[in-house]
């Protein structure tokens, strides 16, 4: 019988074609009694990278079928060009295969990814059992023919010919002793391998992607052009940068369908990491093959641990996947990436340099008809140096000059988003601060989706985040801000004391590896009949950055270890603990107590050197135990004798490389790698130790910690305390950052508006003289109209539905305006000096009341400031509205390099002030001059109010 298992999928076509392809596939296997599995859009859990539609699993045949969904006429390339050539159906459209213009490929690079994961785990797997074929859902007539050498491996079927063509690939003999469907076969392909959940073929519901996640398509065609340009020129890099959510990522569809037109063969997409790729892929459906840099720049599986237990992952050689060299390489998420020296005491990427590395890896200069696009966001935070990053032209130009490679780098910035989130008109507010370099406002309203979070709410907050852990996050500055909440957290809501406990939510700082458990059931578990969904017959990489939660931890079997360093005992603790992650399955690890209690993100100096003594004890033992000079590669160095040389260190006899004496000889090495391996079994303590758990509790963490991540909810603690200033632009890019992260609210704790009034004095009185420019309500132009036609219009406009103009009668240097208002006239002295200054009107005759009401109507608005003042410009007139919602009209009457001289007035009274301002727009005094001290006083009152001043 047919075994049928099914993933998710984002595409409702793909559900609909695996059902029909499942049931007619069933009843076939019945017939002929054969047994099969059939996965459909499973996840692999190995490498993310292999997304397969639907696998097909027999005795032993292999078959990767990819779903498409066209129809119509489709032309094959030329022979010659079967390989990388486009296919194009109907005449114009392109049959796309994830990163290529062709499903040939695409399923050939699949191919390749499914061999490297079989190969070291089927003793009798041959890779000429994997078939690939391309299923069109409906009827396609083929013009072309796919060449002679890959019609064995490689066919093109649709919707009314597809179960012939599988089940003439299925029934045939093959050579060998093949059996994929043995115990070992099945469990690689449903256990450790692939997961998929058991077919219910009568269940019509599939699962949909969240729609709130998904990023909008903006219409970009000036950018599409500029990439367009770039692609066909010289040049070989350009940066494609914009706010958050302002299509960015959903633009690179568009690029790769750009590229393929302008004959690009491979067009990789990349995200920074694995969970930035899961993150894009939930917001983008329309991306294919999006693979994580680090898994494709990065030899995981050769990875060397050197002598002080340093780990180090060296650069691919030689990337079979992607190795055209007409190809388009297009990398998310770049303003993560810099040149800035990030290896630990534990752990190394490569040289270290991961700018560096990318580039070597692509390899610009032995394949000049490549391309990349750096695509990212310049106002979020980065790793290291602002200077040495991915998104500074600069800096890309002279490390391309470096390497001989003269180029110029091409830049385009998209439009930011004005969609209806305020999430994202507060991001671009910020960005548009940042752009202008001015550090000295930010006033965030509350609303829906971003509010101010009240201090009796907080406890709430807390709630919250425990609750939804994996969709609530809490955000703070540092380790410590985290740690305290977390430990909050523990102590009033899980109530499990201060240790690490069943039912707490941690997060994975390093990459480990980690074997399932053989459950034992826990008093204190918070599960019930607790299933491994994996068996793990191998190790499970866990990523920095996963998420899980403790079952229950072994207290009866604590680790500890004391080393003494320089004098001083240094003890290391490690617990063993079952964790469930968040993929669902369940590891058991030694979490590593000193870095779980640790106030920073990283372990003291001595506990390093503390804990490779502890491993290098291990090594010691088993060394002494089977000494080299008794071993089989010792005899075969004697062989050799030109190839060591003998040294003698503290009495004993050492045997180096005779090139390099520093190095140890290859067969020393050859013995080491042989003898250590039985130290790495599962169930040895050395294994354990070596890959135990560098997490943190993970209610609250740090905005570095998770600037990958998005949360639906985000509660956004402001305050950085240190004293390290908001003024800045550093601060700015960190708020940014952490409000980018909330996809559907942010709350932010803790807020306070930042003004120029961070540290002004406020001052009663003032030795300035009252300026008469107060009293000037019009400046008359020199143009064609009059002084009288001038006012009429001044008037009509600034009375409009109060008053109405009975007649102007100029005079010298004066005009007498009539006015009807309220039935009644009233008339009014319009005096002006040789400067064409027109001041406030004296009344003449009529009702004061009347004249009150006049007077108030002929104050200027916040829209007259003028932009002479520069920096000060934007703050005013942000400023002047939020007077205006307490009936305070503001005017400029008078501004000097420094300061400003401003008039204040409501419906009573009037107030002017002197203020003095620097370089970065802060206000240092803001002085009474003359006028109502009462407005003033309410003024002064308003501005502490609304700024959350002390």
């Amino acid at each position: 019988m047919l075994e049928v298992r099914k993933g998710k999928s984002s595409k409702s076509y793909e559900n609909e074609f695996f059902r029909k392809v499942s049931v007619e596939l069933s009843q076939v296997f019945e017939q002929r009694h054969w047994d099969g599995i059939l996965l459909g859009m499973p996840e692999c859990i190995t490498r993310g990278d292999l997304q397969i539609d639907c696998l097909l699993v027999t005795e032993n045949q292999i078959i990767i079928i990819d779903f498409k969904d066209y129809s119509g006429t489709l032309e094959l390339p030329s022979e010659g060009n079967f390989r990388f050539g486009r296919w194009t159906l109907n005449g114009d459209i392109t049959v796309k295969g994830g990163s290529s213009p062709n499903p040939f490929s695409q399923l050939g690079k699949q191919r390749m990814k499914l061999i490297d994961e079989l190969k070291y785990r089927l003793y009798d797997f041959e890779r000429k059992s994997i078939s690939t074929v391309v299923c069109f859902h409906d009827k396609v007539e083929v013009v072309g023919r796919i060449p002679r050498q890959f019609q064995v491996s490689f066919s093109i079927v649709d919707s009314n010919n597809y179960l012939n063509k599988i089940v003439d690939i299925i029934d045939v003999m093959v050579d060998g002793d093949i059996n994929y469907l043995s115990e070992k076969g099945r469990q690689t392909f449903t256990e450790t391998l692939f997961a998929a959940d058991e077919y219910q073929f009568d269940i019509q519901f599939e699962p949909e992607l969240n729609k709130s996640l998904i990023e909008e398509r903006t219409n970009n065609s000036d950018s599409l052009q500029q990439i367009r340009e770039f692609l066909i020129s010289d040049s070989k890099i350009m940066t494609l940068t914009g706010n958050t959510r302002s299509g960015k990522t959903a633009l690179i569809p568009d690029i790769r369908e750009l590229a393929f037109d302008l004959n690009f063969t491979d067009v990789p997409v990349f995200a920074y990491s694995n969970r930035l790729r899961r993150k894009m892929l939930r917001s983008n459906p329309e991306l294919e093959e999006v693979d994580s840099l680090f898994n494709s720049v990065f030899d995981f599986k050769g990875e060397i641990t050197d002598e002080f237990y340093k780990k180090n992952i060296p650069i691919k050689v030689h990337d079979e996947i992607h190795d055209q060299d007409k190809a388009l390489y297009i990398i998310d998420d770049s303003q993560l990436i810099t040149n800035t020296s990030f290896d630990s005491d534990l752990l190394q990427f490569g040289s270290g340099h991961l700018l560096d590395d990318v580039l070597n890896y692509i390899d610009l200069e032995s394949n000049p008809e490549r391309r990349i696009i750096f695509i990212g966001d310049k106002n979020k935070l980065s790793y290291g140096s602002k200077i040495e990053n991915a998104l500074n032209p600069e800096y890309l130009k002279a490390l391309l000059d470096s390497k001989n490679i003269f180029s110029e780098i091409r830049n385009t910035e998209l439009s930011d988003n004005d969609g209806e989130s305020e999430i994202i008109k507060v991001c671009n507010k910020i960005a548009k601060n940042i752009r202008a370099d001015r550090y000295n406002e930010l006033f965030i309203y509350s609303s829906e989706e971003i509010t101010l979070c009240k201090k009796k709410d907080q406890t709430n907050v807390l709630k919250e985040a425990y609750l939804n852990p994996s969709s609530s996050k809490i955000l703070a500055f540092s380790n410590e801000q985290a740690n305290q909440v977390n430990m909050w957290i523990k102590k009033h809501l899980i109530k499990n004391g201060r240790e690490i406990g069943a039912k707490d939510y941690v997060v994975f700082n390093t990459t480990i590896q980690a074997y399932g458990p053989t459950l034992v059931e826990n008093d204190f578990s918070p599960f019930d009949n607790t299933e491994q969904p994996f068996s793990f017959v191998e190790p499970k990489r866990v990523d920095n950055g996963y998420f899980g939660e403790v079952i229950s931890v072994d207290d009866d079997n604590i680790i500890e270890k004391a080393v003494e360093i320089k004098g001083e005992k240094v003890k290391l603790r490690f617990i063993p603990c079952q964790i469930k992650l968040q993929d669902e399955s369940i590891i058991e690890t030694l979490v590593f107590d000193n870095y779980l209690k640790a106030t920073k993100s990283e372990l003291d100096k001595s506990e390093i050197i503390a804990y490779q003594i502890v491993l290098s004890s291990y090594e010691n033992d088993i060394f002494e135990n089977e000494p080299f000079e008794g071993s089989s590669e010792y005899q075969e160095m004697l062989q050799h004798p030109d190839q060591y040389t003998i040294t003698k260190k503290d009495g004993k006899v050492l045997y180096r490389n005779s090139k390099d004496k520093r190095k140890l000889t290859r067969f020393e090495k050859t013995y080491r790698d042989r003898v250590l391996k039985k130290l790495k079994v599962p169930t040895s303590e050395y294994f354990k130790i070596l890959n135990a758990s560098k997490v943190k509790f993970g209610w609250a963490m740090t905005v570095n910690k998770a600037m990958a991540y998005s949360f639906e909810t985000v509660f956004f603690n402001t305050n950085q305390e240190e004293n390290r200033g908001r003024t800045n632009k550093e601060y700015f890019k960190w708020i940014y950052t952490g409000i980018s992260s909330g996809l559907n609210n942010v709350q932010l704790i803790n807020w306070k508006p930042i003004s120029p009034f961070l540290k002004t004095e406020f001052r009663e009185s003032s030795s300035v003289k009252k300026t008469n420019k107060g009293s000037i309500i019009l400046s008359l132009s020199n143009g064609e109209q009059t002084s009288t036609e001038q006012l009429q219009y001044y008037l009509e406009t600034q009375l409009s539905g109060v008053a109405t103009i009975a007649n102007i009668a100029p005079k010298k240097y004066l005009e007498i305006a009539t006015l009807e208002m309220n039935d009644r006239k009233i008339e009014l002295f319009f005096d002006y000096n040789g400067k064409g200054e027109m001041k406030i009107p004296r009344l003449k005759s009529g009702e004061k009341e009347d004249f009150g009401i006049i007077l108030r109507l002929l104050k200027p608005t916040s829209k007259e400031v003028p932009s002479e003042i520069g920096v000060m410009k934007s703050y005013l007139e942000e400023f002047a509205a939020i007077l205006e919602n307490y009936d305070i009209q503001m005017k400029v009457l008078d501004y000097h390099e420094w300061n400003l001289i401003l008039s204040f007035a409501n419906l009573k009274n009037n107030v002017d002030i002197q203020l003095w301002y620097n370089g970065d727009g802060m206000i240092s005094k803001f002085s009474y001059i003359d006028g109502s001290k009462d407005l003033f006083s309410e003024i002064v009152g308003l501005i502490k109010e609304v700024y959350v001043l002390d």
